[in-house]
C-alpha cells in the first residue's frame, strides 16, 4: 500500500452515505406531503312553504225567520186569530196583577179553535183583571180548602184577581151552571168557583197537561184561557 493514499474520515464516509436520502435521490419515492382534510357538505335549509288558507266562506245573511228553538214572537193587539200569529204558550205557571176589586165575572164561555181550546171569562164593572194560571196536582177550593174533582188527567188552576162582591162592584155576577162541558179535543170539564178576598177561581179539566197561555181582551174586558191541542 502506497502511504502516500489516505482512507477517508470516518465522518466523511457517513456523510456520504445519507447524502441520497437528504437530497431525494436515487429509487426512494418523495416524503408525503399533509393529507387534505376532506371538505364538510352542508345541506341548504329548507325554504318554508306557505301554508294554504281555506277560501272565506260567505257571511249568512238574515232572513228574518226566528232561529230553530227561539220563542215566536208575540205580535202586539188582541191574538184572536191563530192564522195571524203562532201559538206562543208553554207550560210555566202565568201570572199578571190587577188593579182595584170592582169586577164581577158575568159570563163564562168556551170554544174549540183550530189548534186550541179556549176558555173565556167576561167581567163587568171597574179595574183590570189580574190572574194567576197554573197546573196543580191538587185542586182546592179558596177559602174553605176543600178538594174539587174535575174530569181530565191534569187540571189548570185559574185564579182571577181585582174581584169584588156583587154588593159592592154593583154588578150582577154569573148565575150559569158551576159546570161547563166543552167537548173539545183537549178540555174537557171547567169546574167554577166563586168570590173570596178580592179574587174568583175556577178549575179546567184537560185531557193530558199541554201548553197553554192566558191573556186580557177590552170592550168588554175578559180574560181568556187557550190550551193547546198538541204540544
Amino acid at each position: 500500500m502506497d502511504p502516500t493514499r489516505r482512507r477517508p474520515a470516518p465522518a466523511l464516509l457517513l456523510g456520504l452515505a445519507l447524502l441520497p436520502a437528504a437530497c431525494g435521490t436515487g429509487g426512494d419515492a418523495a416524503a408525503p406531503g399533509p393529507t387534505p382534510s376532506p371538505s364538510l357538505s352542508v345541506s341548504p335549509s329548507p325554504v318554508p312553504q306557505p301554508v294554504p288558507v281555506p277560501p272565506a266562506q260567505p257571511t249568512a245573511q238574515p232572513t228574518g225567520e226566528p232561529a230553530d228553538g227561539d220563542p215566536p214572537s208575540d205580535d202586539a193587539g188582541e191574538p184572536d186569530d191563530p192564522a195571524e200569529r203562532p201559538f206562543p204558550a208553554d207550560r210555566a205557571p202565568d201570572f199578571d196583577g190587577s188593579e182595584g176589586n170592582g169586577l164581577s165575572v158575568v159570563d163564562v164561555r168556551t170554544g174549540s179553535h183550530d189548534g186550541y181550546d179556549r176558555v173565556v171569562f167576561e167581567l163587568g164593572g171597574d179595574g183590570t183583571v189580574g190572574w194567576t194560571v197554573q197546573y196543580t196536582d191538587d185542586p182546592r177550593r179558596q177559602g174553605s180548602g176543600e178538594p174539587v174533582e174535575v174530569e181530565g188527567s191534569a187540571t189548570l188552576a185559574v185564579t182571577l184577581g181585582g174581584v169584588g162582591y156583587p154588593f159592592d162592584t154593583g154588578v150582577e155576577e154569573y148565575s150559569g151552571p158551576g159546570r161547563l162541558t166543552p167537548g173539545g179535543p183537549v178540555l174537557r170539564e171547567v169546574a167554577l168557583g166563586g168570590v173570596f178576598e178580592g179574587y174568583y177561581d175556577a178549575f179546567l179539566g184537560v185531557a193530558e197537561d199541554r201548553p197553554f197561555r192566558a191573556f186580557r181582551m177590552s170592550d168588554p174586558q175578559r180574560l181568556v184561557v187557550d190550551v193547546a191541542h198538541t204540544g
